[in-house]
């Protein structure tokens, strides 16, 4: 549409009787901020009047990658003018006869990086107030370069659950536009309370008081810590541990929220509507867990997911 604005301004000026002189004086260098090169980036143009203002923002060619620089000669310069502006009789090509484009960039270093996948380690829910997160080792050397413009990061764990995680993906966007999509290998160190066992445990024993302690220690690579004792107290632990080792939730055995046989309500919502029927757990299940429920009216086996105990969410 630029172009063809600035055909039928030339067109109007030739049928005026007006010549159409131009000097496109070339810098030697010039430094570009968008995706394309237009004339008024590489070059002086005069006289100053209506046709040369029309003319500067005349797109060239596609810039260089940010960071990147690439060289056009004055011929090739002359020819992107009059292939685009055939009217254009009366121009003069002065100055450089070669010019070297560079493509202005902004970079994101590897510190900032760093303290990205820290920051979305340390905002997780999955870890306590008071956590120190630190990152041994980050596959990232060199310095993302960016194009110019707002610059907004994600950071996404290859797992869901962040301890023992080694794979991160950082999403880097420019003015909302996806520029760069990274897997990075990440080595952690997570220090935080956790619950440890103050003596040797032996498997099916009921746990007291006396039989855990809160210790600072690396829960990088455990699954399923334990930050609170009390919950613990009163469960019967599933398998040995020996004194000063963290306590993982799978080694406690927990009543299901939900045991097979249970009568339960299965509960159906969609918006504001809400549907609900009764039913029988045909599974055992904690919060969250999936479970085969029974329709009571139906006499069918439909899947839910535990809410509470004696509530299942059915899948609409």
């Amino acid at each position: 549409m630029r172009v063809f604005r600035l055909l039928v301004f030339l067109m109007l000026f030739a049928l005026a009787g007006e010549s159409l002189a131009l000097e496109v004086q070339l810098r030697p260098e010039a430094e570009v901020p968008g995706e394309m090169v237009t004339l008024a980036d590489v070059a002086e143009l005069s006289p100053q009047d209506d046709l040369s203002r029309s003319l500067q923002t005349l797109e060239l060619f596609k810039s260089p990658a940010p960071g990147q620089s690439r060289s056009y000669s004055a011929r090739e310069i002359r020819g992107r003018i009059t292939r685009q502006v055939p009217s254009l009789t009366g121009l003069v090509l002065t100055g450089a006869q070669e010019i070297r484009v560079a493509r202005a960039s902004q970079l994101l270093g590897p510190d900032q990086v760093e303290l990205l996948v820290r920051d979305s380690i340390l905002g997780s829910d999955q870890l306590p107030v008071g956590s120190q997160v630190y990152i041994r080792s980050l596959n990232l050397p060199r310095p993302l370069v960016l194009p110019l413009g707002t610059v907004s990061t994600e950071v996404i764990p290859s797992d869901p659950r962040i301890l023992g995680n080694s794979r991160f993906s950082l999403l880097v966007r420019v003015n909302n536009q996806l520029v760069h999509n990274i897997s990075l290998r990440v080595s952690l160190e997570v220090l935080a309370p956790v619950v440890v066992a103050a003596r040797d445990l032996q498997r099916g024993s009921v746990l007291e008081e006396a039989d855990l302690l809160m210790q600072n220690q690396d829960v990088s690579a455990l699954r399923n810590p334990v930050f609170d004792a009390a919950p613990l107290v009163g469960k019967t632990i599933k398998r040995k541990v020996r004194s000063g080792h963290a306590l993982d939730l799978s080694f406690i055995d927990f009543p299901p929220t939900i045991a097979r046989g249970d009568l339960v309500v299965l509960r159906i919502r969609q918006g504001a509507l809400e549907i609900t029927a009764q039913g029988e757990a045909r599974q055992d299940g904690m919060v969250g867990e999936t479970i085969r429920v029974r329709n009571s009216r139906s006499k069918k086996d439909v899947l839910g997911v535990v809410v509470a105990p004696g509530l299942v969410d059915l899948e609409y």
